[in-house]
């Protein structure tokens, strides 16, 4: 199989369930760049926010884009398995355990596929206050 064929089969549409129970579509996307890379990304389809991932490959052979569309896949499952936020009857939300995990939005941050919005989140790192807290940006 060459890689104008492995290329051909994009974009793909595929179902994952989440920690919930609700299945999530999603759009799965290749990308070439000018240095001989490829980007593999899967955003949900939804109307809001909600999930995305990325995956990048220095190299776009066919074995190299396979392999980044396996890590894609663990990726998305992880991501899906885990939840983060709860909310209570009250509409206030917090942490399932401490940590947190997302994406950064225009105004807010991305978790469990929903915008929390810049003032719940300051919200429950008042919760908190006291720990310690560590930010990490990963592509």
């Amino acid at each position: 199989m060459s890689a104008e064929t492995v290329s051909d089969q994009f974009p793909l549409a595929e179902d994952y369930v989440d920690h919930s129970g609700h299945t999530r579509h999603f759009q799965i996307s290749l990308h070439r760049d000018v240095l001989g890379g490829c980007h593999v990304d899967a955003h949900e389809e939804s109307e809001r926010e909600g999930y995305r991932f990325h995956v990048y490959s220095s190299i776009s052979s066919d074995a190299a884009i396979g392999s980044a569309l396996g890590i894609l896949r663990k990726k998305i499952r992880v991501g899906l398995a885990t939840c983060y936020l709860r909310e209570d009857k009250l509409g206030e939300k917090s942490l399932t355990h401490n940590m947190l995990c997302g994406r950064v939005a225009d105004d807010g941050i991305v978790v469990d596929g929903v915008l929390l919005a810049m003032e719940d989140f300051q919200k429950i790192l008042r919760t908190h206050e006291g720990f310690e807290i560590r930010v990490v940006f990963e592509e």
